[in-house]
């Protein structure tokens, strides 16, 4: 993949080669030259006649294909098996697809409660590929009014609650329950106790 360096007009000015009837070669002068480590410059090629012709120079834009470190490395075309996306008029949808290379990814949604305050999507799906050290990696999920929830073999498990923390989070759960709740102005909450 390359990533492109968009060099702005007004950062350097080119001989245009329909200007100079003995060069291919465009010469770039920028004005703030830019060293990039990994990249070798071929010599350039150029002719220099005896007598001298004046050429005007005007700023063009250029850009500039710079590699990155991944790119080193060629990538070969990796075709499309299956693909489909179906969407309907009342918000539902699905799409699918399937890599050459094994990366697949399936997804549907619908929007519950429609016309209510409490309308929300509801989204399924999952998603596989192989990571570099060849694992299949395979992730479903569930977003919906209670967030985001992934599950995959690869993905870390929170340990076990310890059964004195899980008493006393079921002893506060069961005191709020049998308290009377108010709210005041503010909507906050205001515990009454008998």
């Amino acid at each position: 993949m390359f990533t492109l360096l968009l060099v702005a007009a007004l950062s350097g000015t080119v001989h245009s080669a329909a200007q100079s009837q003995y060069s291919l070669f465009t010469r770039v002068h920028p004005v703030h030259p830019t060293q990039v480590p990994h990249l070798q410059h071929a010599p350039e090629a150029s002719y220099h006649p005896e007598q001298l012709q004046r050429h005007h120079e005007a700023p063009l834009p250029i850009a500039v294909a710079a590699y990155t470190r991944r790119d080193a490395q060629a990538k070969e075309f990796v075709p499309i098996l299956a693909y489909s996306n179906d969407i309907a008029f009342d918000g539902t949808y699905s799409y699918n697809y399937e890599t050459g290379d094994g990366m697949t990814r399936q997804e549907s949604g619908v929007m519950n409660n429609r016309g209510t305050p409490d309308e929300a999507p509801s989204v399924t799906g999952s998603y596989s590929y192989t990571d570099p050290e060849g694992r299949l990696i395979k992730v479903n999920y569930v977003a919906d009014a209670n967030g985001f929830r992934a599950e995959g073999d690869h993905l870390p498990t929170p340990p076990p609650i310890p059964e004195a923390i899980l008493r006393s989070l079921e002893y506060i759960a069961a005191k709020q329950r049998s308290e009377p709740i108010d709210r005041n102005s503010y909507n906050e909450r205001i515990v009454t106790s008998k």
